[in-house]
């Protein structure tokens, strides 16, 4: 009661699955962020699609064109989330 009186109280709180919420918190947000930035790379990459078929040149990277790299990226990532979508089981 002193505790109380001095405005000191200790609070313990039990959650019994924290720990199968915590992990698929964390399954969720890696799929989200992935998620995003397959977006981001693919409004760039028609970004620069549109910009080459306006300027009549294909817009180079080192020396190779920057479509075959930026499909080839998409590709790998798009690739990448299928696996790991199946991995999970989630699907």
């Amino acid at each position: 009661m002193r505790n109380l009186m001095r405005g000191r109280i200790r609070i313990e709180v039990s959650v019994p699955e924290l720990d199968i919420f915590l992990r698929k918190l964390d399954r969720i947000t890696n799929q989200i962020s992935f998620s995003i930035v397959l977006l981001s790379f693919s409004i760039v990459m028609t970004g620069i699609i549109i910009a080459s078929a306006l300027g009549h040149q294909p817009i180079l990277i080192w020396n190779i064109p920057a479509i075959d790299v930026g499909f080839s990226t998409a590709a790998l990532m798009l690739l990448w989330l299928f696996i790991s979508i199946f991995k999970s089981g989630k699907f």
